[in-house]
């Protein structure tokens, strides 16, 4: 017995809720186009997570997470316009392998940076920067080599097709990324920081400021181990999240003026401070 079709409605529906994948068919060179924009865009989604990680590991500063994320969004609006004009004035297949390569040199900085025993903050920063621009530069490039790799009926689809690989990206990127610091990141940078300390004290360290330096070192363990192994009553942890929310939000400049009057006994402000928490 033949099955029915379905409603001229429901059939409109349907063909609404799909995504026409002529051009990846049809078009060699929009299918590598394709193909490459996901794989790079992907990783760059990755970085969304790993970049503000990898401050806040080093400097323990929501301020400077912040700075990241202020100082790549001005490098994309100051060179967008730039972008622009390139892409009208330059040849745009130049430009986009250019680009593409300076993001890949990005990465290699980046991945040597990691593998530092004491990766660097400012390099962080400077290829943030450079990203951001660089991304800026290369947008409207490949924005506006789409009509060539496709043919004008399927522009419409092949917008679609790179809207659908952008929001992928945008949300299964960052996702990855943090699965991967929880699955890998965090347990090997916990064990670096472990070794470094493990290997400091069998050395002999005399305070807390003998640590400074070593990875994932920051202020705060700085002075909790200042207070809980060397028993200074005046080490302070000024970004200890409890601490500030015991002084109302204060941040750590704030909280190390607040307790300014204890000193040299600011250890047991913090003590009391936590205290006042339970």
């Amino acid at each position: 017995m033949p099955v029915p079709d379905a409603p001229p409605r429901k059939r409109g529906w349907l063909h609404l809720a799909t995504v026409d994948i002529t051009p990846l068919r049809r078009h060699r060179d929009f299918r590598l186009l394709f193909i490459g924009r996901l794989v790079s865009f992907f990783g760059s989604m990755i970085t969304v997570v790993a970049f503000p990680y990898q401050v806040y590991q080093l400097t323990h500063s929501v301020l400077l997470v912040g700075v990241l994320g202020v100082l790549e969004f001005a490098a994309i609006l100051l060179l967008a316009m730039l972008g622009g004009a390139l892409a009208d004035a330059a040849d745009r297949r130049s430009m986009v392998l250019v680009t593409e390569a300076g993001l890949m040199a990005g990465s290699l900085v980046l991945a040597g940076n990691a593998a530092l025993s004491n990766p660097q903050v400012w390099v962080l920063f400077v290829v943030a920067v450079v990203w951001g621009g660089l991304d800026a530069v290369q947008r409207p490039s490949l924005d506006a080599m789409l009509p060539r790799l496709v043919d004008r009926d399927e522009l419409a689809a092949a917008a679609a097709l790179n809207s659908v690989r952008s929001t992928l990206g945008q949300i299964l990127g960052p996702a990855l990324g943090g699965v991967l610091l929880a699955a890998i990141g965090l347990p090997r940078a916990r064990a670096a920081t472990l070794r470094a300390v493990a290997g400091a004290f069998a050395r002999g360290v005399q305070s807390a400021e003998d640590l400074r330096g070593l990875p994932g070192v920051g202020p705060w363990t700085l002075s909790y181990v200042g207070m809980r192994a060397f028993h200074d009553p005046d080490a302070f942890p000024a970004a200890d999240l409890g601490v500030r929310k015991a002084l109302r939000g204060a941040g750590p400049r704030d909280a190390e003026a607040l307790v300014e009057r204890a000193r040299p006994f600011r250890a047991y402000a913090a003590l009391h401070l936590w205290s006042s928490l339970a």
